[in-house]
């Protein structure tokens, strides 16, 4: 499967489970779409929890190591080329923008802050 494909399920998957708040939601189109992939489904559900269990300094560390560099609306994103380019040709609606390396200065009760999902 396509790494973009991928990203974009699982994009999907966050926006859903934020969106209807229900994480179940967010679990069941996993893996409804990647079905025919076990391997990728079983990565994507940890990666899921993780994300939607919040944000930690490990967390973001983990990101970083795997190429993600910001966080848009909630979730991990690769930024390929400049990142500072790449931030200039988002939408000016999309201000919840955030650098990961920005996020490791916040202390763990900042970051909680941030990630808390609207009840």
């Amino acid at each position: 499967m396509d790494v973009s494909v991928l990203e974009h399920i699982r994009t999907q998957a966050v926006v859903v489970a934020r969106s209807t708040k229900s994480e179940d939601e967010g679990r069941s189109l996993l893996e409804k779409a990647l079905k025919d992939h076990p391997q990728l489904a079983s990565e994507s559900l940890v990666w899921f929890n993780a994300v939607m269990r919040g944000i930690s300094k490990e967390q973001i560390f983990r990101w970083i190591s795997q190429g993600f560099t910001i966080l848009l609306n909630g979730v991990p994103y690769r930024t390929f080329g400049h990142l500072w380019q790449f931030l200039e040709r988002l939408d000016e609606d999309s201000d919840n923008v955030l650098v990961l390396e920005d996020l490791l200065k916040m202390d763990e009760e900042e970051l909680a802050k941030l990630w808390e999902m609207p009840k």
